[in-house]
């Protein structure tokens, strides 16, 4: 009889730990998993997502975009939307990708020495 509490109580515990799992992953409305070319699980995500509310993005993640300008000098891209209504600086210390290429940056956000936010790629992908 104790056995049968005891495997009753695990049975219990694991069905609640797979709703709340369930229930975690159907909160995410604005955003999705995705595997982008060796990039591994990231959230993808818009470049006007994170320009409107960066500190909500932290960790690693893929931001899509078209490259607005470049300045080779500092190692740097700005990132845009469709109709360049935002921009994003990027960061990036290997090959710069040319101005009105599509492409999704891997890396993250973070805070510059002026504390102004940037992102800061690690990888790039063209489209």
């Amino acid at each position: 009889m104790r056995r049968r509490s005891f495997v009753t109580a695990i049975a219990a515990i694991t069905l609640i730990g797979v709703g709340f799992g369930a229930y975690l992953l159907a909160s995410k409305s604005s955003e999705h998993r995705t595997t982008v070319a060796g990039f591994g699980k990231t959230t993808l995500v818009a470049v006007d997502q994170v320009v409107n509310d960066p500190e909500k993005f932290t960790g690693l993640i893929s931001v899509n975009g078209s490259v607005s300008s470049v300045d080779e000098s500092e190692s740097m891209f700005t990132l845009g939307c469709e109709d360049a209504c935002v921009l994003m600086p990027v960061k990036f210390r290997g090959q710069l990708p040319e101005q009105g290429t599509d492409v999704v940056a891997y890396g993250k956000v973070e805070r510059n020495e002026q504390g102004k936010y940037i992102f800061v790629a690690q990888e790039l992908k063209t489209k």
